[in-house]
C-alpha cells in the first residue's frame, strides 16, 4: 500500500524526558498515557495496540469491573448507574492505590507484552474522585516497587487550540435548523470535561517528569497523520518492532 506524504503536513512538536527509554529485556515495558478530550488519546491507543501489539488497561474499565466484587458483601451494583451512585456518596471505596494494585496484578499475571496504561478516566463522577484523582507520588512509587514504569506520554492540547477546532467544526458542519443550541451546549461541555482533565491530570504529569520520563508531544493542530506518524517514529526509534507492514511513502514535489 502506498501514501502520499504531505510536504505541506505541520510540525508536531515532541519533548523527551532524559531519562525515557525502553526497559532491558525480561522487564514488562509499562508506558501511561494522558489525554483529554479533543487529544485524538482513543485513535492514538488504537493504533499502537493494533501496530505495536501492545495492551491496553483502563483505569475506568477496572472500577467499573472490580469495585462490584469488592464491595459485593455488602451491596449489590447491578449497573453502572449504581456505581456512580455509590463512588458520589463515599468516594473511598475508589483509592488509587487499589487501583493501580489491579493493574499491577493484570501486568505481573501476564508481563509478556508492552502495556499502555489508561489512567485518568473519562467518566465525571471518576474524575472528580479525590480519592482516586489526587498527589499520586506515594502510590505511584509504591507501584514502581515491583512494576516500573519505563515512561509516560502526554498528548498535550491547549485550550485554545481546543476552541478552535470546536468552531471550525461549527463552521463547517451543516446543522440543521433549530439544533444550534444543542449544537453550543455540546462544545460547552467539551470544554468542561478538557478543563476539569487539565485538572487532573497535572500531578501525575509533575511526577513523571521529575524523575525525566515524560515525554510532551503536542497535538494541538489536530493533524492526526502527523501526529501518529511522529508517535509510530518515536516508537520505532525505540527499538519496538511493528507487528504490521508500514505504508510506503511517495514524497511528490512540485517544480
Amino acid at each position: 500500500k502506498m501514501s502520499v506524504l504531505d510536504i505541506n503536513a505541520p510540525y508536531i512538536p515532541i519533548t523527551v524526558g532524559s531519562n525515557v527509554c525502553f526497559p532491558p529485556s525480561g522487564t514488562t515495558p509499562i508506558i501511561f498515557i494522558f489525554g483529554g478530550p479533543g487529544s485524538g488519546k482513543g485513535r492514538i491507543v488504537a493504533n499502537l495496540r493494533s501496530m505495536f501489539g501492545m495492551k491496553l488497561i483502563s483505569a475506568e474499565n477496572i472500577v467499573l469491573k472490580y469495585l462490584p466484587k469488592k464491595v459485593q458483601h455488602f451491596i449489590t451494583l447491578s449497573t453502572a448507574n449504581d456505581i456512580a451512585e455509590l463512588v458520589k456518596r463515599e468516594p473511598s471505596h475508589v483509592p488509587l492505590d487499589w487501583v493501580l494494585r489491579l493493574i499491577q496484578h493484570i501486568i505481573t499475571a501476564d508481563p509478556h507484552h508492552v502495556y499502555i496504561v489508561d489512567l485518568i478516566p473519562n467518566l465525571k463522577w471518576l474524575v472528580r474522585n479525590t480519592s482516586l484523582v489526587k498527589e499520586c507520588a506515594a502510590e505511584l512509587a509504591a507501584f514502581e516497587e515491583k512494576t516500573p514504569a519505563s515512561f509516560a506520554i502526554h498528548l498535550s492540547l491547549t485550550e485554545d487550540s481546543l476552541n478552535k477546532t470546536l468552531d471550525y467544526s461549527h463552521k463547517v458542519v451543516c446543522v440543521p435548523q433549530g439544533a444550534t443550541v444543542a449544537d453550543e451546549a455540546d462544545s460547552t461541555r467539551t470544554k468542561r470535561r478538557f478543563q476539569l482533565h487539565e485538572g487532573a491530570i497535572q500531578p501525575f504529569l509533575t511526577y513523571f517528569s521529575s524523575l525525566g520520563r515524560l515525554v510532551t508531544m503536542d497535538v494541538s493542530s489536530g493533524a492526526s497523520e502527523p501526529i501518529w506518524d511522529c508517535i509510530h517514529k518515536f516508537f520505532i526509534d525505540q527499538s519496538l518492532p511493528a507487528q504490521v507492514l508500514v505504508d510506503s511513502v511517495v514524497v511528490f514535489a512540485m517544480g
